[in-house]
C-alpha cells in the first residue's frame, strides 16, 4: 500500500507538504506559519519519498521527549512490514484539525513540544527531513474512523501498522472517502 492508494474524491482537500519544510518552520527562531497547512479534520500521512531504502538510528536526533525503539526492533519492524509489499508509508494520524496536528508533530520533532507521542519512531528514521506529509480532509467526526480504515487496509496488506504507529484502530468506526472503495494492491 502506497500513499497514492489511499481514497480521495474532489470533494476532500489534499495537500502534501515536505517534512524538511515543516521541521525548518517548528525550529526557526520566529513564530512560523502554518496557514498553508489544512485547517479541517481529517488524516495526515507521513510518506518516505527520498527514493533511498529507509535507513535508522538508535537515538531520536531532536525529538527530546521522544522514547526510542531498539534499533533492532525497528529495523526488524520495517523489514517485515516491506517483505510483504513495498511501500512509502511510515505513519498514519488523524485530528480534528490537521494543521494542529501536524504543527505539534513538527514540533515534537525538533524537541520544542512533548504533545505528540504518535508517530514518535518516525525521529529514528535517517534523514526524516526527506519525508512528506500529506494531508486530507474528512467530514467533521469521522477522522478517527478514517483513521482506522486505513490502518486495517495497511495491515491487510502488510502483516501489520506502519513503522511509527504503535497501536491500530481506535474504537469500532471506519469511514472511507468511497464508500465501496475496496483497496487492491499487489504484493
Amino acid at each position: 500500500m502506497y500513499a497514492r492508494d489511499i481514497p480521495w474524491t474532489a470533494q476532500y482537500a489534499r495537500k502534501t507538504v515536505g517534512m524538511g519544510d515543516l521541521l525548518e518552520r517548528a525550529a526557526g527562531p520566529a513564530r512560523a506559519n502554518w496557514t498553508d497547512l489544512l485547517d479541517v479534520s481529517g488524516i495526515y500521512v507521513v510518506t518516505w519519498t527520498a527514493g533511498a531504502p529507509v535507513q535508522f538510528t538508535a537515538g531520536s536526533d531532536r525529538a527530546r521527549s521522544a522514547v526510542p525503539l531498539g534499533l533492532a526492533t525497528l529495523k526488524a519492524k520495517w523489514d517485515r512490514i516491506i517483505g510483504e509489499a513495498p511501500t512509502d508509508i511510515l505513519y498514519i494520524g488523524k485530528g480534528d484539525n490537521v494543521k494542529r496536528r501536524v504543527r505539534q508533530l513538527a514540533r515534537f520533532g525538533v524537541g520544542r513540544a512533548n504533545n505528540h507521542k504518535g508517530g514518535e519512531w518516525l525521529w529514528q528514521v535517517r534523514e526524516i527531513d526527506r519525508a512528506s506529509v500529506l494531508m486530507q480532509s474528512c467530514p467533521d467526526g469521522c477522522q478517527i474512523g478514517f483513521e482506522n480504515w486505513l490502518l486495517e487496509a495497511f495491515r491487510e496488506v502488510h502483516g501489520e501498522y506502519p513503522l511509527a504507529n504503535r497501536d491500530g484502530p481506535e474504537g469500532s468506526a471506519r469511514w472511507c472517502p468511497q464508500p465501496t472503495h475496496r483497496l487492491v494492491t499487489e504484493k
